[in-house]
């Protein structure tokens, strides 16, 4: 999982900001039409995701504990998307599919906002 947070520098380490996050609303979904992929850029080259669901988690919440190329967790992991996430894009993930969790605080003291997206080719 990515996880962003304000702006500044945390004992020196860089802080990743995703402010475009925000405009991903539950009440208006036009952004999302338009805005559905990104890409990750590293030195080993491009990855491109499409976004297929997002929430309000605990900040607590157990999403943070799946990680890795086989969590045992999965299954359970996109079930609890599904039944929980504000959009219906009809993309359902397996468990064999590569998914990226993005995370930032919002105005709430106990609320994550996470949002998921599969590898496209």
């Amino acid at each position: 999982a990515l996880r962003g947070a304000g702006a500044g520098d945390d004992g020196g380490a860089k802080i990743i900001i995703f402010e475009i996050l925000e405009f991903y609303s539950k009440d208006d979904l036009g952004f999302l039409e338009n805005h559905k992929y990104f890409q990750i850029i590293t030195p080993e080259g491009r990855t491109r995701y499409m976004i297929f669901a997002f929430m309000d988690v605990p900040k607590n919440s157990y999403i943070y504990d799946v990680v890795g190329a086989d969590p045992d967790n999965m299954r359970e992991f996109l079930d609890t998307i599904e039944y929980k996430t504000y959009i219906d894009t009809g993309i359902e993930p397996t468990v064999d599919d590569k998914i990226i969790t993005l995370s930032t605080c919002t105005r709430s003291d106990t609320l994550f906002f996470v949002m998921f997206a599969v590898e496209v080719e």
